[in-house]
């Protein structure tokens, strides 16, 4: 049975937004997915491409670990970085200096996912 997300996906897919004067093609449909392990991992992995370079990723992956389960290890990136160095194990953005100066600034000392 299609999940209704999977329906709006599909939808989306088959009648995308125009981005300015640039119209992509529709794609086919998403399958449906075999368990709901595997309907999440595809609602956030489609979501990742829709949402590209909204700054959104974050709180999905933290998601993907506190309200799903994930092991930690298997949503963020991990090992070699690309252009030299590795991945660190932070999971959160770092409150800047003048951010922590600031008396009315309630900092959440959770660096956990």
């Amino acid at each position: 049975m299609v999940s209704p997300s999977q329906s709006i996906l599909n939808n989306l897919r088959a009648n995308p937004p125009a981005l300015g004067t640039f119209q992509p093609a529709a794609m086919p449909p998403l399958a449906t997915p075999a368990s709901d392990t595997a309907a999440v991992s595809l609602f956030f992995r489609e979501k990742a491409f829709w949402q590209f370079a909204r700054g959104e990723r974050l709180n999905d992956l933290r998601r993907l670990v506190r309200q799903y389960g994930r092991d930690q290890a298997d949503v963020f990136p991990s090992g070699p970085y690309p252009k030299g160095g590795a991945y660190g194990d932070a999971v959160n953005i770092p409150i800047p200096d003048r951010e922590q100066n600031n008396p009315k600034f309630d900092e959440c000392l959770n660096r956990n996912a």
